[in-house]
């Protein structure tokens, strides 16, 4: 809490982590420690008080730990609201594998852009006031890369039929999304075997005029 309350000490913290410092790394883990106060109102005071900084720092900070910092609710209620935070994770969910020596690394950045993914929409399934506004802005999109991939950490096959129970409106474009995903992905089998709108039973209307009078 001293750090917490001291007006120097966080912000310099936040203008050190980049890019081009070499020591960026080492100090995202001091600045991680402070937000994991035990104590729920030294997070919101966080949030209240640098949620400019705590945006750069969603944007920047290595996806392994902008995945441990999603692990509190306070947190990942501020990513879930913050635009430029979701359009990272799903930029970085389309980042293709690299063929050259550098594969290993973008498969981890890529598995840990997965997991945000997760994380955010297994959030939102159990709160539809959160699940709604990710739906409006396209955000199920994602699932087009998640039915591609050849192999998965975890199968979010069930998450995705979890949305659509609490939002069959989304059928169709989820059936669109996940159409060209291999047979032996989950998240694609489970696309593809939702029926056309055409296959659909249809319901058949018999319509009766009021002022119609008997012959």
């Amino acid at each position: 809490s001293l750090v917490l309350n001291d007006e120097l000490a966080c912000p310099f913290l936040f203008d050190c982590i980049t890019d081009k410092n070499p020591l960026s790394g080492a100090l995202q883990k001091v600045l991680l420690a402070l937000f994991f106060f035990p104590e729920t109102a030294d997070r919101t005071t966080m949030i209240i008080r640098y949620g400019t900084r705590l945006n750069t720092i969603m944007m920047n900070v290595d996806p392994y730990w902008l995945n441990v910092m999603m692990e509190k609710p306070e947190y990942l209620h501020y990513a879930a609201n913050c635009e430029s935070v979701l359009l990272r994770i799903e930029e970085g969910i389309r980042r293709p594998y690299n063929p050259t020596a550098t594969r290993t690394t973008q498969m981890y950045f890529t598995e840990c852009f997965n997991e945000a993914a997760r994380i955010l929409l297994s959030d939102a399934v159990s709160n539809r006031s959160r699940l709604e506004p990710l739906l409006g802005n396209g955000y199920l999109g994602i699932a087009h890369y998640f039915s591609m991939l050849n192999y998965q950490s975890f199968d979010t096959a069930p998450l995705f039929r979890e949305i659509l129970r609490l939002h069959p409106e989304w059928k169709g474009k989820f059936k669109k999304f996940t159409e060209e995903g291999p047979a032996h992905n989950p998240t694609a089998a489970y696309g593809q075997s939702l029926p056309d709108k055409s296959t659909r039973p249809k319901r058949n209307y018999v319509v009766f005029d009021e002022d119609a009078t008997d012959l």
